[in-house]
């Protein structure tokens, strides 16, 4: 995930968050090792999947964005029209 938006540090600090809570229903006999994980993992994963999507869509917005703003491709491979003033020789 890009750095800039968070996302990455957000996901842990919610995964974090939800496995201690399913871990304390495993330590209080409400649910068994498995089911907390599995239930976990069925919160977590399409949860980091659309952040991950997000993320891709992010990058080739910014790249494509940032690909039209080289003078390779304002300009292209011809030397740009310098304004000569010979008032000035």
């Amino acid at each position: 995930m890009l750095p800039h938006h968070g996302q990455g540090f957000n996901n842990a600090i919610m995964d974090a968050t939800l496995l201690v809570e399913v871990l304390k229903e495993v330590y209080e006999g409400q649910k068994t090792l498995s089911e907390a994980i599995q239930g976990h993992e069925d919160e977590m994963r399409p949860r980091g999947t659309k952040e991950v999507e997000t993320t891709l869509e992010t990058m080739n917005t910014q790249a494509e964005r940032d690909l039209k703003k080289p003078p390779l491709f304002t300009i292209g491979l011809n030397r740009p029209e310098v304004a000569t003033s010979t008032s000035n020789l």
